[in-house]
């Protein structure tokens, strides 16, 4: 599985709060509004090509000290986690919320929806994207390599991200050449898992830290599971956080849990 159905009105409140009782109907509903808008609002011929927006992009108020670069869910935008990372943004700290370019879903072609990279089924034995996701990853390195160049050292630095984003975090991280500050998955998964541990040395003992609602029911708790586990063969500092009760959603004590993996980085 390679994707998210998180919106901006699904996030936040309680760990335990109840969902919608068919929430892939919810998700592909709120998909086709926003696909028609973006029909009316751009050329069709095109829609299911663009590039990717610029990000949205929250600049410390004090000394620039670190940077997280966040990446949103499957059909949503950098704007609704720029909006939740505000709640716990640190002074010192730059927050970086990249677009996915609007595509064309393999598993669901009619409604065309921000996507880092293509998906071609619901399970774990799906074919994946190499090509998009290669790309999608390249791309993130190039502006890890921009704030590099900006000032920022390495290790100074966290990527992280929400189901398909935290998927994609997961893959950038891991395959960096320069040791990072930490790597943060929400609701993710492990992508390209037989291709591991490969030849990538650099973030062995970098932090990971998961996050994953025990009633998940888009990507399953017991995937985030395999993720932890799958990365502690080859990495030395890997943090799994269950919340009881929520589903494909996060909530204020994982954000909490978010601030002080950040707040550690920025000091």
């Amino acid at each position: 599985l390679s994707f998210s159905f998180l919106h901006g009105s699904e996030r936040g409140g309680n760990c335990s709060r109840s969902r919608p009782s068919n929430p892939f109907m919810v998700s592909c509903f709120t998909t086709v509004c926003r696909s028609v808008r973006s029909l009316f609002a751009s050329d069709a011929r095109t829609i299911f090509n663009q590039r990717m927006p610029n990000p949205v992009v929250i600049e410390p108020t004090a000394e620039h000290k670190a940077t997280v670069i966040w990446f949103h869910g499957l059909g949503d935008v950098g704007e609704s986690w720029a909006d939740a990372l505000r709640t716990i943004r640190n002074p010192h700290v730059k927050y970086i919320c990249p677009t996915a370019a609007t595509r064309q879903i393999s598993f669901q072609p009619m409604f065309p929806m921000t996507a880092w990279f293509d998906i071609h089924g619901l399970s774990m034995n799906s074919r994946e994207d190499i090509e998009g996701i290669m790309t999608a990853t390249k791309d993130a390195h190039k502006m890890l390599d921009a704030e590099i160049a900006a000032g920022i050292p390495s290790n100074k630095i966290i990527v992280g991200g929400f189901s398909m984003g935290g998927a994609l975090a997961i893959n950038v991280g891991f395959r960096y050449k320069q040791k990072l500050g930490g790597v943060c998955a929400l609701s993710g998964f492990l992508l390209r898992r037989t291709e591991l541990p490969g030849t990538f040395n650099a973030n062995r003992d970098t932090p990971y830290l998961f996050g994953h609602g025990t009633s998940d029911e888009i990507v399953p708790y017991e995937w985030g599971q395999l993720t932890q586990q799958t990365l502690s063969k080859f990495c030395s500092n890997v943090a799994f956080k269950s919340y009881n009760g929520m589903g494909h959603s996060t909530c204020p004590e994982e954000m909490k849990e978010l601030k002080n993996f950040i707040e550690n980085l920025a000091k």
